[in-house]
Formats: C-alpha cells, structure tokens, sequence
C-alpha cells in the first residue's frame, strides 16, 4: 500500500507539473504570438498615432505644397478629423490598419504613405528579400534585355550590395550596346531611388556630347527649381551644401533653390555643336504600375530621345513631392514615408500620366511571353 501510495503520488506530481508546463507554454505562445500592445486600448493608440502622423506631415512637407495643392490641404485636415473619430471604434490591429490607412492613402500622392509591420512584432522586421542585381541577356539576334529591378542602390536602408556593384557594371558596358538591334531595359516593379545612378545610365548610353547639343528642348538642359523643407531627418538630402546647412543652422523651414540635373562638366548646360545621336538601336522600356519614383523620370527621360519606347503598363505618377524620409510611429506598428523635397519646374517632368505605346493585356509577370510579345512587335516595325 505504501508503495502504491508514493506512485499515486508521483503521479500526481508529473500530472500537476505537466499541466504547469502546459499552461507555460501557452503562456510562452500567447506573448510571442501577439504585440506587446495587444493589452492596451487600440483606441487610444491609433489616436496617438494619428496625431503624430498629423503632427508630422505639417512640419516636414514643404508647407508651399500645400497651399499649392487645396484639395490635399483640405484632406490633412479634414480626413486628420474623421480618422480622430474613427479612432474610437478601434479595437484590434486590423482596424487600425484599417484607420490608418485610410488616413494616409487618402492623399493618394506617392512619397506620403504608411508602410505597416507584421502583427507579431513591434518592432520594423525586414522580410528576407531576393538578390536584387541588374541582370543582362541576349535577346534574339544582335539584341539585348536588361533588368533593372531597382535604383535604390547605396541607400543605408537598402541592403542589396550586389545592386549597386551591377549597376555600375552596367554603367560601364552601355557604350558597347548602341549598335544593337534592340535594347529593351526592363524595369517592371522597380520603385525608384538614386537618380545619380539612374541618369548616369542614360548618360553612358547616349554620351554627354549628344545630350548636351540637344539645346535646351532636352529636360536635362533645363535648370530644375525646387523648394526643400529643412528638417532634420532630410539632413542626408543636403550633404555639404554650405547654404543649406547654415539656412537650417539658423531657423529657416524652407529653402530655394536651382540645380542643373545633370552636369556636363561645366557651369551651364548650354547647347554646343551638333553631336550626332551614338545610338542606333531601338530602345524599348518595358514598364508596369509599380515602376515609380525615379523609374518614372528614368522612363519619361529616355521617352525625349530618339527611337524610344514605352510598352507594358503606364508607370506610377511621379508627383512633385519627393526626397522622401521614413519614420517609425510611436506604437512601433508602422512606418510613415513623407516627403521633403516640392518640385517646382519644370512642370511639365512631373504628375503626367506616360501612355504606352503599345499595351499588354496578358500577364505582365511571364516574361517569356513578354519577350516573345516585343520580339513580335519589332518584327513587325511597330517598335
């Protein structure tokens, strides 16, 4: 009996102990499976968050934007509204992205948007991404097809070391492309980012002699004018401007100023003699909705110049707010992009529509019928 009672005992004991590590797991799953502000009100936290949005966007937009733009102004203040409102009904991270969102997206102006975390962290996890690098093959006879899945090479935030090494690569070996029958830079969901990369591509290909005597016709020849906001998280933006950092130094919001986009080596882009045009095959920009920022002026640029293209989709509308800089909301379950930088002139390089010439009903992710698709059309002539 004795021993029967000290089995029963132990028994009982691994029960209870097993139950103890039961509910400790759980208790390990309910912490690490929801955020840590799961407990909190949602109501009050999406408040928070909005007012620091609000707060935000009117100190670090070019304030001048908004006064040029009416219907946005009315919306940071009256969507600011409706979203404190909605505010209170919140009750769980899917309404409050829900609040959120709306919020933000109501400006429906690209470099003022919310970028959201995963539910099960409150802090900004980067995904593991694929390898981004330009990628070069032979297309048909004498042809080329080029893959540039980003600019955004150099960029701190932006781990992809292989990108910046390939561009540059590809820098170097366009000179060697003119003469083919056909070069098609494929920049399908490429978002944009440096334009120093980006405009040295077109520089490479076409040679700063040829840009140049194209007079002031070409965007390039043009002086750009922009207004920059002077907030310390755009400090990067302004390098070692002296100007500009003895403007921030002593309390100015804004600031003004020209620039020649690209340089040709001397203080003005004036015209010289004529050069003739280096390139002789037809280039073709393959494009969809998600190419944006500077794959959109990368593509309006290269549309300027002789024999260009643009097939696919029409890319995202570059907007005139631009330099855009990112900051983690307060509840840590999202990322605001705002812009800085008001792009004044010339006009007519930003918020226009870019049509293709020809556009492409099936599924603009099969690149081997794309191929197949544009191989058709240069056969045809229609490139």
């Amino acid at each position: 009996m004795l021993c029967k009672s000290i089995i029963n005992i132990v028994e009982n004991r691994q029960r209870l102990s097993l139950i103890f590590f039961i509910f400790f797991l759980f208790s390990i799953n309910i912490s690490f499976g929801a955020t840590p502000l799961s407990q909190k009100k949602w109501s009050s936290i999406t408040t928070h968050d909005l007012i620091f949005s609000y707060q935000a966007i009117n100190r670090i937009v070019p304030y001048t934007f908004f006064q040029s733009e009416p219907g946005l102004h009315k919306w940071l203040k009256n969507g600011y509204s409706q979203a404190l409102d909605e505010a209170n009904t919140v009750s769980s991270y899917k309404t409050y992205k829900i609040v959120m969102k709306k919020y933000i997206e109501g400006f429906n102006i690209e470099h003022l948007e919310i970028d959201f975390h995963s539910q099960h962290s409150s802090n900004h996890v980067t995904k593991k991404q694929k390898v981004l690098q330009v990628v070069t093959h032979p297309f048909s006879e004498n042809s080329i097809w080029i893959i540039i899945p980003s600019f955004q090479a150099g960029e701190k935030t932006f781990n992809h070391p292989r990108l910046e090494k390939s561009l540059k690569k590809l820098i170097a070996d366009l000179p060697r492309y003119r003469n083919k029958n056909l070069l098609v830079f494929d920049v399908r969901g490429n978002g944009g980012g440096s334009d120093v990369l980006s405009r040295s591509l077109i520089v490479s290909l076409y040679s700063k002699q040829y840009l140049r005597s194209l007079g002031p016709s070409f965007i390039w020849n043009q002086q750009w004018r922009v207004i920059d906001s002077l907030v310390p998280e755009a400090s990067h933006f302004f390098g070692h401007h002296a100007k500009v950092l003895a403007a921030m130094k002593q309390g100015y919001r804004l600031y003004e100023s020209s620039f020649w986009p690209v340089s040709y080596g001397q203080q003005e882009n004036k015209s010289f003699q004529h050069w003739p045009n280096p390139v002789k095959a037809h280039v073709v920009i393959l494009a969809d909705n998600r190419c944006g920022s500077m794959c959109y002026q990368f593509t309006r640029t290269l549309l300027e110049l002789p024999h260009t293209v643009l097939v696919g989709q029409s890319p995202n509308v570059m907007e005139r707010l631009t330099n855009p800089v990112s900051i983690i909301l307060p509840s840590r379950q999202a990322t605001l992009h705002i812009g800085t930088r008001e792009m004044m002139s010339p006009a007519y390089a930003f918020g226009r529509r870019l049509i293709p010439k020809y556009q492409y009903s099936g599924d603009l992710n099969n690149t081997r019928a794309v191929e197949k698709w544009i191989l058709t059309l240069y056969r045809a002539k229609e490139l």
